[in-house]
């Protein structure tokens, strides 16, 4: 009999166990179950780079330590990347601050607080040179008189269209309506250095809107030892303390599972993290390919407006020319190249200008961008020396010497970025930002790209990174945003 009874009792315990572990996954009409998820964080912060270390600022300023920042490099910066050569260190990524107001970009003040060395690009400081090398300057300030009306014009449209929501036109669209018609080498070279060289895209498929708020004017040129990332490693240094667990680098990412609970990430090395909120700052090339398996895939209203984006194609290419040679070029800020091929090695910087480096230093910097960009960046160092020999030795002549070393970074081949920045096509309107923003679940979304007003500055991504930081800071309080657009279909709605 007492066997009986120990056995019924043993085996009602463990029916009670059983229904209490079920009750443990599982939400009732009572209550809430108890969740048995393991968490490595409250918070995964997906890149270092300005966006990822504005959020995470932001989010132990309010309070919340336990976050995890992955990333797939091994250091802070993002785009804004510097590389040893020639004996300086040189930016290969983002290289100006700018916008120059303190009152709109923190990046300034934070410049002046820690002494970073450059100077206020001097526009007016340039020579203008045809392809035979004959000085085109006084032709060229002469023709440029139109563009500048033009340009004015179509500053004050783009805030009109901005304000009445009217629908938005290419910027070469805006140019022809100023009445400007680029016909010559002289006139392309010019639109370039005010439309292409900033935006790194060509008129046509620039957003007009887009241009709004852009002013080159006071733009200060990085040429700090320390690297114009020093000012994000000093953000970071506020609140992460030395070889701080809470940043890991080497974390490529290769895949992202959403749960009605948070999210699990996973990585090239095999590693997987979990957290109750995801925040994501990958570039909109990134979020393009195919390098992140997303799980469950991005729902169509968002990858439509993903697609929508563009990524512009930005090429530095420096040049080290022997310490024993005497400088060739012009002593001008800006040597800007009028060539029948609009884009082919068209501004030079001469690194030597006052303000910058010394001279003797030795250094000369050509740019690139839109599709001559992505030409560049798939040819080999030797074909891009033998080229950029050839243009200067028609500008200069046949004795210049030929440079030690030429670097640059292959942005639009990088599989952390895919590009150098974003740039906004004809037609993002309101409702395309606000999906490109919108959270999935407790998945959300940062980044350069996402910010309406500075997209394609770094000080967009540190706005970005605040944002959404503060999106979730605000549903771990329960009033989460959800985005959910009139137009999708039932099957396709997060």
């Amino acid at each position: 009999m007492a066997t009986g009874i120990s056995f019924y009792r043993t085996k009602s315990m463990r029916t009670f166990i059983v229904i209490l572990l079920i009750a443990c996954y599982f939400r009732t009409s009572w209550g809430t179950a108890v969740n048995v998820t393991k968490y490595d964080a409250d918070v995964l912060i997906l890149g270092a780079g300005a966006t990822g270390i504005s959020a995470a600022k932001t989010l132990q300023k309010h309070g919340l330590k336990n976050f995890l920042i992955l990333e797939g490099s091994n250091r802070i910066g993002g785009r804004v990347k510097e590389i040893e050569f020639g004996g300086k260190v040189l930016e290969v990524g983002a290289n100006w601050v700018q916008p120059g107001d303190p009152n709109v970009n923190p990046l300034v003040e934070l410049a002046q607080k820690y002494n970073l060395d450059g100077k206020v690009s001097d526009w007016g400081s340039r020579i203008i040179r045809d392809e035979n090398g004959d000085d085109v300057t006084n032709k060229g300030s002469k023709e440029e008189q139109g563009l500048l009306k033009a340009l004015d014009y179509s500053h004050k449209l783009a805030n009109e269209l901005l304000r009445n929501n009217k629908s938005d036109i290419s910027f070469r669209s805006a140019l022809k309506l100023g009445g400007w018609y680029p016909r010559t080498p002289l006139d392309k070279i010019l639109e370039y250095l005010h439309v292409d060289f900033e935006y790194g895209g060509i008129p046509a498929v620039t957003s007009l809107k887009s241009s709004a708020v852009v002013n080159n004017g006071k733009a200060y040129f990085v040429t700090d030892q320390r690297g114009f990332s020093f000012l994000l490693r000093a953000l970071a240094d506020e609140f992460l303390r030395k070889e701080d667990p809470r940043l890991l680098y080497k974390k490529v990412v290769n895949r992202v599972v959403r749960r009605k609970r948070g999210v699990t990430v996973y990585c090239d090395d095999g590693s997987s993290y979990t957290a109750r909120f995801a925040l994501i700052t990958f570039s909109v090339g990134v979020l393009q390919s195919d390098v992140v398996k997303f799980v469950p895939p991005i729902p169509a209203w968002k990858r439509l407006v993903i697609e929508q984006f563009d990524m512009a194609q930005y090429t530095k290419i420096f040049l080290k020319f022997p310490n024993d040679s005497k400088r060739f070029w012009d002593d001008d800020e800006f040597i800007l190249h009028s060539h029948p091929r609009r884009g082919f090695y068209p501004i030079w910087q001469n690194l030597e200008a006052a303000g910058l480096f010394d001279v003797g230093t030795n250094l000369l910097l050509v740019t690139a961008t839109g599709e001559e960009s992505k030409r560049l960046e798939y040819e080999s160092d030797d074909v891009i020396k033998a080229e950029t020999m050839a243009v200067l030795r028609r500008l200069y002549g046949d004795d210049i010497p030929d440079p030690e070393a030429i670097a640059l970074h292959r942005w639009s081949r990088d599989p952390l970025f895919f590009g150098a920045y974003s740039n906004w096509p004809v037609e993002v309107s309101t409702d395309s930002q606000e999906r490109l923003q919108a959270n999935l679940g407790r998945l959300y979304f940062g980044g350069e790209a996402t910010d309406p007003e500075w997209n394609g500055y770094v000080v967009a991504g540190l706005f970005s990174g605040r944002r959404e930081a503060l999106k979730i800071l605000k549903c771990m309080k329960g009033d989460c945003d959800k985005f959910v657009p009139p137009d999708c279909e039932m099957n396709d709605c997060d």
